[in-house]
């Protein structure tokens, strides 16, 4: 543990591993290494509550869409539900004998995806935990899962380089994207639901044509394995970031590269933006909550890529909370 010069304290002994904004914007999650799950006030940029309830790491963080439920999943087996407003656990699913990798909610809230080691991915009815369905989607973990803005698919992605759609009343596989060398360890759906991004081991992340399963854009850039792809809500940005430690602003509609943030000393394993598209968050292995304002008029090219200045917005820490 060390203080910085401008006195923000970091635990290097404690990654932060995954980051969601509230629907609201008035807070963040984040989930890390010792199995805590804390809760940011966005606009005092200060932890408000710590949720404990996972014995071992958390990968994953999601908010439902109403806002009313907080989902966390990790290496424990364990999903956890709970009240991000009154910071009380609903539910605790499991645990399952292999990690819990990912969680989504669906678009309407009354179920919640995760995906395991196994390669199995379950479906929750969010209302009183019951198991919906059962799908072996994958025969090695999965690592990634992410509904569909009309809730009616869902997409994985996993160790076994593919990543796959699925009909969410049928289970039946509606669709592959085959073409990442290694690992899928992020799927995100664009809002309207065209493209599905896809970040991997081969240091590259994909946008992918819904329809037809096609290459959109290919996004290179990336010196390590790409952890995390995240859309920004007005549809406009994608942000990727991973083992290189870089976070990356790309176009959308071109794939063209927008910005390029070095701030975190290790590898950024969440991204996450703010609802109206202003903010994007961080989580990262130097146990460091980055904010970084996209509303900034600098000219992103003129930013020096070591630089925290202009973009960055806040630096927060785990170690702050116990």
């Amino acid at each position: 543990m060390w203080n910085d010069d401008d006195g923000t304290v970091f635990d290097e002994e404690c990654p932060a591993f995954a980051a969601a904004f509230h629907p609201a914007g008035t807070l963040l999650a984040s989930g890390d290494a010792h199995g805590r799950v804390t809760l940011w006030d966005a606009a005092a940029e200060e932890p408000r509550t710590v949720l404990h309830g996972h014995t071992r790491a958390i990968w994953s963080v999601a908010f439902s869409p109403d806002g009313r439920c907080l989902a966390s999943g990790g290496h424990d087996g364990v999903i956890n539900v709970w009240d991000p407003l009154a910071g009380a656990q609903r539910l605790s699913l499991g645990p399952d004998e292999r990690p819990v990798w990912a969680v989504d909610f669906s678009r309407n809230g009354k179920h919640l995806a995760a995906g395991y080691g196994s390669g199995v991915v379950k479906l929750f009815e969010v209302a009183d935990g019951r198991e919906r369905s059962v799908w072996q989607c994958h025969l090695r973990p999965v690592h990634a899962v992410a509904f569909a803005p009309d809730g009616s698919t869902l997409a994985t992605g996993s160790e076994d380089a593919t990543a796959k759609l699925w009909d969410v009343t049928t289970g039946r596989q509606l669709g592959e994207f085959r073409q990442h060398l290694g690992w899928i360890n992020s799927v995100a759906f664009s809002p309207d639901g065209s493209l599905l991004a896809t970040g991997s081991d081969d240091m590259s992340a994909i946008l992918w044509n819904v329809r037809n399963s096609r290459v959109f854009a290919t996004l290179p850039g990336h010196c390590g394995l790409v952890e995390a792809v995240a859309f920004a809500p007005d549809g406009q940005r994608l942000a990727t970031a991973g083992q290189d430690g870089c976070v990356k602003l790309w176009r959308v509609a071109t794939g063209e590269l927008e910005a390029n943030f070095e701030g975190h000393d290790g590898a950024v394993w969440s991204v996450a933006f703010s609802p109206d598209s202003a903010v994007l968050a961080s989580a990262g292995e130097d146990g460091s909550i980055r904010l970084w304002d996209l509303t900034w008029h600098g000219d992103w090219s003129a930013v020096p890529s070591s630089s925290l200045v202009g973009p960055h917005r806040l630096e927060a820490s785990l170690a702050q909370v116990t």
